[in-house]
């Protein structure tokens, strides 16, 4: 049986309306947390939150360094860290963080917000990077 001609169609979905992080916005020179997607978050059965992060200056383990995670609330007030703080090495590098709705009801019931942050520690060279929700 021959091999199909159609090229490889896996990619990640990605919808203008799930984004969190537009990648083309201004680099961050501080640490800031992302505008909130309005989102019913523990409805959805597994999607992720995927960064496509650019190089940056100045990296330095512990000492001069950026992390992202993301985070979710009920209420666009409290919110909920529901992966941990990962650094990113001063790297061109992608990002995944695995979601599901399950996972975060049991973090925070009801969470109807999902935002990205983005935490500088020290002094290293300013952040560019986009985030976006995908099913999986």
């Amino acid at each position: 049986m021959p091999l199909s001609t159609i090229g490889d169609r896996r990619k990640d979905l990605f919808d203008k309306l799930l984004e969190l992080r537009a990648y083309d916005a201004a680099a961050l020179t501080a640490t800031a947390n992302g505008t909130a997607l309005s989102i019913d978050a523990t409805k959805i059965i597994a999607y992720e939150a995927i960064c496509n992060i650019a190089a940056y200056t100045g990296y330095d383990a512990g000492t001069a360094e950026w992390a992202l995670k993301i985070e979710v609330s009920a209420d666009d007030s409290t919110y909920v860290a529901v992966t941990p703080d990962t650094v990113i090495d001063g790297t061109a590098q992608e990002l995944r963080f695995a979601l599901s709705g399950a996972a975060v009801n049991d973090v925070v019931a009801d969470a109807i917000y999902v935002r990205v942050v983005a935490t500088k520690t020290g002094s290293p060279g300013n952040l560019t990077f986009g985030a976006y929700l995908s099913p999986v």
